[in-house]
């Protein structure tokens, strides 16, 4: 074997190796700061249900607890988004639940056994929901609606515009087996051949490299 590789056929240390099997190595847990507080989410049991009552006083007035938020302390315009899912994921606690273990209630307290203490007192009451559990399931005519936003339980495509192919689309094939390139003239979607013929077709679209 060459004796100039540096990886292949050579035992590799780990560079923080001996600090794990020590103890030494310092994890996310381990870290303490002025004024932590430790937070805890209580999850749904159900895969699909609507919250009918929800009581967090008891919560609330334990000694140590700082905040229990609920859906009804979210507003509307507080939403999740990583600007690739089909669209904004609105009031991140919802007065519907979806699957098992989505939140229901958040609580910040001083302590983590507080915190668990104290949503241990949360009441919680819920109207049970069909769910779904398979596509077909999804896409039956009498399926219950998870999000009123997609009718169907058909959400849109990641990619707006990459969908709605037509015969403006140009094929040309390229000197390289296999090789196709594709390009469509409007003004969302560009692609164009990149100057290393080695290299893939990349694509601009909405500001986003797809290569």
């Amino acid at each position: 074997m060459n004796q100039d590789y540096k990886v292949v056929g050579r035992e590799i240390k780990r560079i923080i190796a001996d600090d794990i099997v020590t103890g030494k190595a310092v994890f996310t847990d381990d870290l303490r700061v002025t004024g932590m507080v430790y937070g805890k989410v209580l999850r749904s049991p159900y895969p699909h249900a609507r919250i009918t009552r929800i009581e967090v006083d008891r919560a609330k007035a334990c000694d140590g607890v700082h905040a229990v938020v609920t859906y009804k302390d979210i507003p509307d315009n507080i939403y999740i988004t990583n600007q690739m899912t089909p669209a904004p994921h609105y009031r991140p606690l919802n007065e519907t639940v979806r699957f098992v273990g989505d939140p229901v209630a958040l609580v910040v307290a001083d302590t983590e056994d507080i915190a668990l203490d104290a949503m241990e007192l949360i009441e919680v009451e819920y109207e049970e929901l069909p769910p779904v559990f398979t596509i077909d399931e999804a896409l039956a005519p009498d399926a219950p609606q998870l999000y009123h936003v997609f009718p169907g339980n058909i959400a849109p495509p990641i990619f707006p515009g990459l969908d709605d192919l037509d015969l403006r689309w140009v094929i040309r094939k390229q000197d390289l087996p296999g090789r196709i390139s594709l390009w469509k003239w409007t003004g969302r979607l560009k692609a164009a051949r990149t100057p290393c013929r080695q290299k893939p077709l990349c694509v601009l679209h909405s500001g986003m490299m797809i290569c």
